[in-house]
């Protein structure tokens, strides 16, 4: 996941605008957390089984820690935090490139379900 968040800041070159690159990264990085906690709801289930909305102070509390980031990137808070606006095109970036944490996480449990699903198959006797 830091490797995604350094990835963008270097993409977003901060020998030009440290600022900007700053918070592209710190937003990445908050917006990885989010989508992992979805992966870590369950080791073996998907999190698209388990259902993203079935768990409601879950959302809760992702949707609180977006509103929170929205405003320390966009209100006067900004100066404390050193963050700068980021563009609606730079939000769709945050979520595309957060968004793979979650995806290479449902890709982890599905191979590893089938390996396991081949274990059990290989050690049934076959007159069963």
């Amino acid at each position: 996941m830091m490797l995604s968040a350094l990835i963008v800041f270097k993409f977003y070159n901060p020998e030009s605008n440290l600022a900007y690159a700053r918070t592209m990264a710190f937003t990445v990085l908050m917006t990885l957390q989010m989508f992992n906690v979805f992966n870590s709801r369950a080791d073996r289930t998907s999190a698209f089984k388990i259902g993203i909305f079935s768990n409601k102070y879950l959302i809760m509390a992702v949707a609180s820690s977006l509103l929170l980031q929205v405003v320390v990137i966009y209100t006067s808070l900004n100066r404390f935090f050193k963050t700068v606006p980021i563009s609606i095109f730079d939000w769709v970036v945050v979520i595309l490139v957060s968004s793979t944490v979650l995806v290479a996480g449902e890709i982890v449990k599905y191979i590893n379900n089938r390996i396991e699903k081949q274990k059990a198959t290989a050690w049934m006797p076959a007159n069963i």
